[in-house]
């Protein structure tokens, strides 16, 4: 039988209570009658084999030998109570260790076990609720997967359609500016950025299609890839922001993927234009120290954010700092808000090898 057609029968069960107190009387009737049962053929003989040899006993001595005969009967109807009462009360033991043992089995199989059902109490009702809430988890945890493969074939089909698009403005960008007819060089510096930007968007593309692989490139000096990026960020921050830099006064060794280090650059700059107050200065200081590089951002809030947060820019450095052993933490008080990234600049050669998306 079923789970599901078990468990509408809850009502049916036995307490397990009334069970044991069942199961003791029925001792106490066994024992009882053992104890008649002994005594009075233990008497019978007695008498018999006394009366044979022609032996008479006084009344003292008949009590006597009675008390001793009842004492014996009553040790004897005690001991086979308790056999009996262990017997019958081992089995509800015995099952309740099949459950444990059976819970033990389903923390080592992920859920993926049955605990025999048996009887028809509480004991029986623990097993079949706790075989219901392992299948609720796993049909859970399979509902799970399926939605999360849905999810990631959505993304890739989106990212394969979003390259087209791409690279018809890459070569659109590419043939204007090679074609010479452009005279206005504020014209040809927002067609770089569009080009660059533009080439941005289809390696991340190619990071969620999975068919990128980590780019690792040794610097002697990362002050060098520092200052192109801060460069990129004031660029993208100019027109609206008064973005103040300090750079890392000691020279450090960088082994990474230029472009982990962008997408951190990209949504600072991202997070800065959705929420930060123009009207203020926004501060940017860079440090290394100990190994660790270190990107403390700071800006005032807007009183009005073009976009309420989502705190996925943020979501997606942590996940980029994972592969350089780093860490995020962000402060928010009296209208400032502070976001501070420590990391190993220096990939790992595992993480390095590996060509494992983020």
């Amino acid at each position: 039988m079923s789970i599901k057609s078990r468990l509408p029968k809850q009502q049916q069960k036995e307490k397990l209570s009334l069970e044991i107190f069942g199961l003791f009387f029925i001792s106490v009737v066994i024992s009882a009658f053992s104890f008649s049962f002994l005594y009075f053929t233990a008497d019978s003989i007695i008498y018999n084999r006394l009366q044979a040899k022609g032996i008479s006993l006084t009344n003292i001595q008949q009590a006597y030998v009675s008390g001793w005969m009842r004492n014996i009967c009553l040790i004897a109807a005690l001991i086979i109570f308790v056999v009996f009462f262990l017997f019958f009360l081992g089995q509800k033991f015995l099952y309740l260790l099949t459950i444990i043992r059976g819970i033990h089995t389903l923390r080592q199989n992920g859920l993926n076990f049955t605990i025999p059902v048996e009887g028809n109490d509480e004991l029986t009702e623990l097993a079949e609720s706790i075989n219901l809430f392992s299948a609720s988890i796993l049909r859970y945890r399979k509902n799970q997967q399926e939605i999360q493969a849905e999810k990631e074939e959505l993304i890739r089909s989106l990212s394969h359609d979003i390259k087209n698009p791409l690279t018809s403005i890459i070569s659109y960008t590419q043939f204007i500016q090679q074609s010479g007819n452009i005279h206005d060089p504020q014209i040809e510096g927002y067609l770089q950025i569009v080009r660059e930007k533009s080439e941005q968007i289809r390696e991340l593309t190619e990071l969620l299609l999975g068919s990128s692989a980590r780019k690792i490139e040794s610097f002697p000096d990362g002050r060098t890839l520092i200052y192109q990026l801060v460069e990129e960020m004031e660029a993208e921050l100019e027109e609206k922001f008064d973005l103040q830099v300090n750079y890392p006064q000691t020279a450090f060794a960088a082994r990474l993927d230029v472009q982990d280090l962008r997408r951190i650059f990209f949504n600072l700059s991202s997070n800065i234009i959705k929420y930060a107050d123009s009207q203020h200065p926004v501060t940017l200081d860079l440090s290394f120290a100990d190994g660790m590089l270190t990107i403390r951002q700071q800006n005032s809030i807007s009183d009005s954010p073009s976009l309420d947060s989502s705190k996925i820019g943020l979501k997606s450095i942590r996940l980029i700092l994972k592969s350089y052993q780093g860490t995020l933490t962000t402060e928010s008080e009296n209208h400032q808000f502070l976001i501070l990234i420590s990391m190993n600049p220096v990939l790992p050669e595992i993480s390095s090898q590996s060509s494992e998306n983020l």
